[in-house]
């Protein structure tokens, strides 16, 4: 039983790197939708926690054919952004 174990598990460890390039395509093919509702320019910015992963921001550029920056703290930003908005009064 364990070299059963043993020879799956080296089997599925092959695999692994495809599975994570395939998650990245996954992730980066929802972001042209985002085109047609707002303007691009040569740069964008990618925040929140999948923007710590740089496969996918690298997937992103070559989906774009843009620069893509990752913001500092990019897992804060949203709620940066939503402290900054909260604190104008405006409501957005």
């Amino acid at each position: 039983m364990t070299a059963a174990r043993v020879e799956v598990g080296s089997a599925t460890s092959k695999f692994v790197p495809f599975l994570l390039a395939g998650l990245h395509r996954a992730l980066a093919d929802r972001v042209p939708d985002l085109q047609g509702r707002v303007p691009m320019q040569q740069e964008a910015v990618v925040t929140g926690g999948v923007a710590m992963n740089r496969a996918v921001s690298r997937e992103i550029e070559t989906r774009l054919g843009l620069t893509v920056c990752v913001a500092p703290e990019p897992q804060i930003m949203g709620a940066l952004g939503a402290a900054l908005v909260a604190g104008d009064g405006s409501g957005g």
